[in-house]
């Protein structure tokens, strides 16, 4: 997970590898889909709110396997203080 600040740095967090050797990992992707959620909570919780969810795979030309990206685009209002 890759969070681009107001300020323009970036902080990274480490997510599970949704595939194993067998396939799918359900539990990997609960445990990064828990993440997320808990991660969008404390923004929206601290006035930021969800403006655009843009799903997307990124991969090699052609049939190869990708990489499957959400981004969420959040703002907050401005905070005027006093007149």
């Amino acid at each position: 997970m890759v969070i681009s600040k107001e300020d323009g740095t970036q902080e990274e967090r480490d997510m599970e590898n949704l595939f194993s050797m067998t396939g799918m990992n359900m539990k990997n992707i609960k445990s990064n889909e828990s993440d997320i959620l808990k991660t969008l909570k404390t923004y929206t919780d601290a006035g930021w709110k969800i403006d655009q969810v843009t799903p997307l795979t990124i991969g090699p030309a052609g049939n190869g396997p990708g990489i499957f990206m959400t981004r969420y685009l959040l703002s907050k209002a401005d905070e005027k203080k006093g007149f």
